[in-house]
């Protein structure tokens, strides 16, 4: 949100592994106002998001008076499930 509380955007960040692999392994995947439809993202970039998603959240709980609980891995893992075709 900007300064007039507009939405200037979003990012919907999914994190899941692909059960018709024959070895799952971790993938994960994003979509923003400006992609409208998910996209790949390499791993390495991926963990960086997810520790920092984990950091931003976590210290706007520290000042925030309400009390929600700040999200943790688990919650960011678990947060949208991939659509499936």
């Amino acid at each position: 949100y900007d300064s007039s509380d507009k939405k200037i955007g979003y990012l919907e960040f999914y994190k899941g592994k692909d059960p018709s692999q024959k070895a799952p392994k971790e993938e994960y995947f994003m979509k923003t106002e400006r992609t409208r439809v998910l996209g790949k993202v390499s791993k390495l970039t991926a963990e960086r998001v997810e520790q920092d998603l984990i950091e931003i959240f976590s210290t706007q709980q520290q000042s925030s008076p309400q009390g929600d609980s700040p999200p943790n891995s688990d919650n960011i893992d678990n947060a949208k499930e991939p659509p499936t075709e």
